[in-house]
């Protein structure tokens, strides 16, 4: 983790107002375990608790602001279930 107060740069016009939250894997055609979706949930709540995510944050998909499959069809599909998950973006 670079750290809440670090500019990543995983998505290009977006990187100094977002975070980006990896999960190792080739999500195409099957989900991540399920506790590393909870890290993954987990980690957004405990930025909401310390202030470093807005509490009416939008959580989108790395291709929602860049061509490419990413985070895989099946990641995709289960955060777009997700609180706070926004459709469209682009």
């Amino acid at each position: 983790m670079r750290g809440w107060d670090a500019v990543g740069a995983h998505a290009a016009g977006y990187n100094s107002q977002s975070i980006g939250i990896v999960l190792i894997g080739d999500w195409i055609s099957s989900v991540p375990p399920s506790v590393q979706l909870q890290a993954a949930k987990d980690l957004i709540s405990i930025g909401v608790e310390l202030g470093y995510i807005r509490p009416d944050y939008q959580l989108i998909g790395h291709r929602q602001v860049r061509a490419t499959e990413c985070p895989g069809d099946a990641l995709y599909n289960e955060i777009s279930n997700w609180e706070r998950f926004t459709h469209g973006v682009y």
